[in-house]
């Protein structure tokens, strides 16, 4: 947290919420980083065992890989095509992961505006059906379209009962070995399949994206989040219901009617936790009691002072109150420990000098929904005025009972504490 150094903590409502950690960077395009979960290794080494133990040569397990990585390309693209509608509206995408059930495209929030929704939801689905629509278009024009709809159905599965010889064996020679036509073949059909199944009303995939905008459009947010998200748990247990009773089950379809469920539970949380704190600000909930201590303060001081101090974390101060850092018992724990304790080392080394100096600063005037995300990580937070000067402190542990205490005094009518010099014109880094 240096001088000046003034950033907005941005909440972050992603499609799909709290990813996992171990991901494979892939590259930045158009401005955005995509990266591949760990796990996606082992959907590869699922398709190359399947492939083998049918009697694939080994061109025929590299031929089932580079169709796996194709499928997961237009998987890129669908997200792609969100994230660039996102960004017409002026939303950021965090960033792209690839996961075995799909994708997710992290946006740093979702539009209010049902239109705008409804725009990013159906931009996806809307990539697929450019992709098939071009391959299906080159494939009718080379194949016919009676071929390309008795291929289509093989590759996906459907029966293809009571065909003549000469089908059975265009069916044989398109899949059974590689070729450019099965190759394309399967990678439109999988293109028009991602358009259906994204299409189902499941929140908070695309379909379920859909439904929202729509119910927003004559219900208020909040309602209408419950009731798309109650339909999607609806579609999770009849997804959950066909995947166990097939044979053998579908592990990947039960997969992802767990992820709806889960998911879509924790957006639905968080679009309640941010209406209960629309329209307040920082001003509104923090305590203007703010733990601080001096940037001079030596370890020496610091452990017998904090002895006496219910604190977890406190501003690091310089001359004039100015916040230039915080400083937590954990780290100051995790410091002495590191260390040999001499004497010198404890009188001579200050809280300035293991503060965390990267830690955010809020301001009273900040919109509560705004910092939400970056509060996640940094439980308690010090507020400055336009000086820098500490002025008060933030608490989530007790964020929203003063959040509710605050909604009571405005209505009651007595005076807010939002009363503070307004930062003018400054720019915010997220």
């Amino acid at each position: 947290m240096r001088i000046r150094n003034r950033i907005a903590l941005p909440i972050t409502l992603s499609r799909e919420c709290h990813l996992p950690a171990q991901r494979l960077k892939l590259g930045r395009f158009f401005g955005i980083e995509v990266f591949v979960h760990w796990s996606f290794g082992l959907m590869i080494a699922y398709v190359a065992f399947s492939a083998y133990s049918a009697g694939g040569s080994a061109l025929m397990v590299a031929f089932s890989v580079a169709q796996l990585i194709t499928v997961f390309f237009c998987v890129t693209l669908h997200e792609y095509g969100h994230s660039l509608a996102a960004r017409r509206y002026g939303v950021d995408t965090v960033d792209i992961t690839l996961l075995p059930i799909g994708g997710v495209a992290r946006l740093k929030r979702i539009p209010r505006v049902p239109v705008q929704e409804l725009i990013i939801a159906i931009a996806g689905p809307a990539v697929n059906v450019v992709i098939a629509t071009l391959i299906g278009g080159c494939l009718i024009t080379i194949t016919g379209y009676e071929k390309l709809s008795l291929l289509g159905r093989a590759s996906i599965g459907f029966a293809t009962t009571g065909l003549d010889e000469e089908s059975y064996e265009l069916i044989s020679d398109t899949f059974t070995q590689p070729s450019m036509l099965g190759f394309a073949i399967v990678v439109f059909a999988i293109n028009m399949m991602l358009v259906l199944f994204n299409l189902i009303p499941a929140f908070p995939m695309d379909g379920g994206r859909v439904l929202r905008s729509l119910l927003a459009m004559q219900l208020s947010y909040g309602p209408a989040t419950r009731w798309a998200q109650r339909i999607g748990v609806v579609c999770a247990a009849l997804m959950a219901a066909y995947a166990i009773s097939s044979e053998p089950p579908k592990l990947v379809m039960l997969a992802i009617a767990a992820f709806i469920v889960y998911a879509g539970s924790m957006e639905a949380k968080q679009v309640d936790l941010s209406l209960k704190l629309n329209a307040l600000s920082v001003g509104d909930v923090m305590s203007r009691e703010a733990p601080s201590i001096s940037v001079n303060c030596t370890l020496e001081h610091l452990q017998r002072w904090w002895q006496d101090q219910a604190c977890s974390t406190v501003a690091v101060v310089g001359m004039g109150d100015v916040v230039v850092g915080t400083l937590s018992i954990g780290d100051l724990a995790r410091y002495l420990d590191s260390i040999e304790k001499t004497p010198f080392r404890l009188t001579q080394v200050t809280a300035g000098e293991i503060a965390d100096h990267d830690a955010p600063a809020l301001e009273p005037g900040m919109s509560l929904e705004a910092i939400m995300g970056g509060m996640q990580k940094y439980r308690q937070l010090p507020v400055v005025d336009q000086r820098y000067r500490l002025i008060g402190w933030l608490d989530y542990d007790t964020l929203f009972a003063r959040a509710t205490l605050a909604r009571a005094t405005q209505n009651i009518g007595t005076r807010s504490f939002t009363e503070f010099e307004q930062p003018a014109d400054f720019l915010f880094v997220l």
